[in-house]
């Protein structure tokens, strides 16, 4: 058996790894280590390889029954550029050099190194337009702070060119040697404006190690779970973290009303409150006034300094994720979770010199237990769930890929979640302590085992992973619907209300004087498979609409919303206020009082008293936005400005159907169409909303939900 260390972790030894640079022609691979203060070069041979069903020259046979079975492993360019000219179904290979080396070499990033010992430097442009390309849109201001307090702000009445402030920048980025770079957009935005006016002043940007220069990586497409395509820069011996998609994967419960920087802080509440604030839309008009340029130089660096802060929650998951798997920190943003198991179980095999199956063929597969056995409005609502359900019992009954020939997935696992709760409970003795710095460490670490924990039962279902299996898949979701149902009879059996039930966890109501711990504690213990039922939180009140569609209110009075019903990413604000206001109404038992919300709502719209905020709606761009004869003035304002397939804009309707970009407001809103889209919002209720607060919408006989 192999052991648990080797399979997490890899076999390689080299500590404190902080990026590594490929050269196919040398045949090298450089580590760059950070050492204490100071960051040492180690040269090491490349190690490119390709997996093919057939032989090739200067291949080796490796052991086992798979077809993937003949490996190429050279210190140049060959081995991928014989991956690039076979079908992807008859070879195995990652054709970014860094990760294809790190699984052969068995390295990672970060090897013992805290997050606390990464320097990092975050940078904030504030420029005259949004277009580099156009001759006034100078780059004013450059925001630089980093993790050691450092900061500064270039700004271009200081300088005698833009190419001088840039020049400054370069310098000041290689004096201070960060091993990450960080911004917020800073692949779309900051990185490419930079590059774009560097070119245009003549200015080389050598911010890389070494006095290497930053280029644009566009062989492979890199894009996140919505779309959005990345472009993919790289400055040789660093990393670059764009917090903007960081935040992305982070909230993924999706509870940030958005992704822009000063909202996230301010939600999450990590910001400054007296931090400088501008209406950045009017930058060359704020620029222009020599009064008001000290508050925008404190606003770029306030920028940045936000930078930091959201980058010190959101990055830990994956810093210390790259001390596991295969992938530089900068490439582990664009790897899907099932993709990074697959990269862990691939390490192990080419350890072994074995064969590697073929991905399985997806099948469809039976999904978890899910009911709203109630709907209405409950008090003293109890949510318990199973802790870690599909991975518990995996490990349990021993479901693993049938693929699995060397019994690699199970330990694994099972490692991974040792691991994890050694470093929970280091994580708890050291904020005991009042260690600040160690709990943080042992608390990102824990995460990042938590994530990785989760996911190797997606990894399972994924479609065109190495070692899935849908079939194993379906016995877990099997294993659970069973467990669930066990569980919902057991509450019942003693008293309990059973609400809501979804994958592994129950909302109901205990029964009137029980100690809802101990209930739960003993409908734990009937389980089995070794499972822990906890009771995760009690709520004062809650709104069960259908499956996964329910509203909750704490005790400190705060609204949540879950399921589509309910909060989607598509509503406009104004639906999303009505919405909360209705289910608030409803949990606080004041139903009387939706009629006037929803005749307030009407009135506004009708009487033209909404900002165009209020009712735009996010969209993605896709090629029906530019193909629809209905969208062809939108499809003519996005062209225009240099957006593609993949962005999001806010766009709201016009009278006569248009869709148009918010930014090109005239006053010509669709009044109907948002009546008529009050009136859906009320529907999502059906019943549970009194008669006359339909009627108020003005369309009682469309509903979009019957209860």
């Amino acid at each position: 058996m192999i052991a648990a260390s080797e399979l997490i972790g890899g076999t390689g030894q080299t500590t404190g790894i902080v990026a590594v640079e490929t050269d196919a022609g040398a045949g090298t691979a450089t580590l760059y280590r950070r050492d204490g203060a100071g960051v040492e070069r180690l040269v090491t041979p490349l190690r490119s390889w390709v997996l093919a069903r057939k032989t090739m020259d200067d291949s080796v046979e490796l052991a086992g029954r798979h077809p993937l079975r003949h490996l190429l492993v050279t210190r140049t360019g060959r081995a991928v550029e014989f991956a690039r000219s076979l079908a992807s179904d008859q070879r195995l290979a990652y054709l970014d050099p860094i990760a294809s080396h790190l699984v052969a070499s068995g390295e990672t990033f970060y090897r013992g190194l805290p997050f606390e010992q990464l320097r990092r430097l975050q940078f904030d442009l504030e420029t005259l337009d949004i277009y580099p390309e156009r001759p006034d849109a100078a780059i004013v201001l450059i925001g630089v702070h980093d993790s050691s307090g450092y900061e500064r702000v270039l700004a271009l009445d200081a300088f005698p060119s833009e190419a001088a402030l840039i020049e400054e920048f370069v310098r000041i980025v290689r004096e201070r040697d960060p091993d990450v770079i960080e911004g917020h957009n800073v692949f779309n935005f900051d990185l490419w404006y930079l590059n774009e006016r560097a070119r245009r002043a003549g200015v080389e940007l050598t911010l890389g190690r070494d006095g290497a220069r930053m280029w644009l990586d566009d062989s492979l497409r890199r894009s996140v779970p919505n779309g959005m395509v990345a472009r993919y820069h790289r400055i040789p011996g660093r990393q670059i973290v764009d917090t903007f998609y960081s935040v992305m994967r982070w909230d993924v419960a999706r509870k940030l009303p958005n992704y822009k920087l000063k909202h996230v802080v301010r939600h999450l509440g990590i910001g400054d409150e007296s931090r400088a604030l501008v209406d950045a839309a009017n930058m060359r008009a704020l620029w222009s006034n020599p009064d008001e340029r000290a508050k925008l130089k404190l606003y770029c660096l306030d920028d940045a300094r936000d930078t930091d802060r959201l980058s010190r929650l959101v990055t830990p998951n994956e810093f210390y994720q790259a001390q596991l798997v295969p992938e530089s920190l900068q490439g582990i943003a664009f790897v899907g979770i099932g993709s990074r198991i697959e990269r862990l179980m691939v390490r192990a095999y080419l350890a072994r010199q074995h064969s590697i199956p073929r991905p399985r063929t997806a099948a469809p597969i039976e999904g978890a237990f899910a009911a709203a056995f109630e709907v209405g409005v409950f008090h003293d609502v109890v949510k318990c769930d199973v802790e870690s359900l599909y991975p518990s019992l995996m490990l349990a009954r021993g479901i693993e890929p049938q693929d699995d020939d060397l019994h690699a997935f199970l330990p694994m696992l099972s490692g991974l979640r040792e691991l994890r709760m050694r470093a929970k409970r280091e994580s708890e003795a050291a904020r005991a302590s009042g260690d600040v710095r160690a709990h943080l460490a042992a608390d990102g670490l824990q995460q990042a085992f938590k994530i990785l924990i989760n996911s190797f039962f997606g990894f399972l279902g994924t479609n065109g992973l190495h070692f899935n299996d849908p079939a194993a898949a379906a016995r877990v979701t099997a294993a659970g619907r069973e467990i669930m149902e066990r569980m919902v009879a057991a509450l019942r059996e003693r008293g309990g209300r059973v609400i809501e039930v979804d994958t592994d966890g129950a909302f109901f109501q205990p029964p009137p004087g029980a100690d809802p711990e101990q209930l739960v504690e003993e409908v734990g213990a009937s389980l089995g498979d070794s499972l822990r039922l906890a009771l995760e939180e009690r709520y004062p009140a809650m709104l069960s609409l259908m499956p996964k569609n329910y509203a909750l209110r704490r005790s400190a009075g705060e609204l949540i919303l879950r399921g589509s019903a309910l909060r989607s990413a598509r509503d406009e604000p104004l639906g999303r206020s009505l919405v909360s206001g209705i289910a608030l109404a409803l949990l606080e038992d004041r139903p009387d009082d939706i009629e006037g919300i929803v005749a307030q709502a009407v009135a506004r719209v009708r009487e033209g008293r909404l900002k165009v905020e209020e009712f735009s709606r996010r969209e993605s761009i896709t090629p029906k936005t530019f193909n629809s004869p209905a969208n062809q003035r939108l499809a003519r304002a996005i062209a225009e400005r240099g957006l593609a397939v993949g962005d999001k804009v806010r766009v709201y309707q016009r009278v006569g159907g248009e869709l148009a970009l918010s930014e090109e407001y005239a006053g010509d809103e669709d009044r109907e169409h948002l009546v008529r889209r009050i009136a859906d919002f009320v529907a999502r209720f059906g019943s549970l909303v009194p008669a006359s607060a339909r009627a108020a919408a003005g369309e009682p006989e469309q509903l979009s939900m019957r209860l």
